[in-house]
């Protein structure tokens, strides 16, 4: 018997309105039919208490820069570079809808998906820079590989509600700038270096990023080059030190 079905409705949404992270919400819909029926039926409602407990206007623009970011099926070229000037300027003015005001439950649920999914990569970034042996937290890849409930080499989670309400924004924000800095795609700067495409994002949103902004990008590239060395450690069979 599934001992969720006890529970009240608002019981059910309380509880999975706390788990922020991707992986938590999986585990839990994937032992529990009844947690799972509920997070279907309610997605946009736990989306929406999610945002707007973490989000301030700042982090919601950077967010729905992301989600309605211009696709490149069927565009060609030059339609394709004016339409991200045009969605980078709309995000340097922010001028995206607040879906939390409108209500929009596409948004919402797009929106709720991306920072579950955020959660688990910021809780492992924090883990492996505070971690007392670096080369073996820069091993793991338990965190952040889907479908798999533990690793050959663990380390001890980080959990983001020891950070203050400033640290975890600017946190947040980092990652934020990160992917949004990956769907920046033009075929220039795309052939050049981490510099030049920092300095475009930065062109294309009216100079809003600061240097530190662009530095906290920089370490995020690094934390996720260090995924791709992890993954080859593991395939070559490279010992935990």
């Amino acid at each position: 018997m599934d001992p969720f079905i006890l529970l009240s409705l608002e019981t059910r949404a309380r509880i999975l309105i706390l788990l922020r992270s991707e992986d938590d919400m999986g585990r839990l819909c994937q032992a529990s039919p009844v947690m799972l029926e509920h997070f279907l039926h309610y997605k946009a409602f736990i989306s929406r208490e999610q945002l707007s407990t973490d989000l301030d206007n700042d982090l919601l623009q950077d967010a729905m820069a992301i989600v309605h970011f211009p696709t490149t099926r069927g565009v060609p070229h030059d339609e394709y570079e004016t339409a991200v000037t045009l969605h980078m300027a709309n995000w340097s003015r922010r001028q995206f809808t607040n879906p939390l005001v409108t209500e929009d439950s596409r948004d919402l649920v797009k929106l709720g998906g991306l920072f579950r999914r955020l959660h688990k990569y910021m809780s492992d970034y924090m883990a492996k820079a505070t971690s007392s042996s670096i080369p073996r937290a820069y091993l793991c890849l338990d965190n952040v590989s889907k479908g798999r409930s533990q690793s050959r080499y663990t380390h001890k989670p980080f959990n983001l509600n020891s950070l203050n309400y400033d640290e975890k924004k600017r946190l947040l924000q980092t990652f934020l700038r990160y992917e949004l800095f990956y769907k920046v795609e033009h075929p220039r700067v795309k052939a050049e270096g981490f510099t030049e495409r920092t300095r475009f994002l930065a062109v294309k949103g009216g100079n809003r990023l600061h240097k530190w902004e662009l530095e906290g990008i920089r370490c995020v590239h690094e934390y996720v080059r260090s995924l791709y060395g992890a993954v080859l450690a593991h395939c070559s069979g490279v010992h935990r030190p």
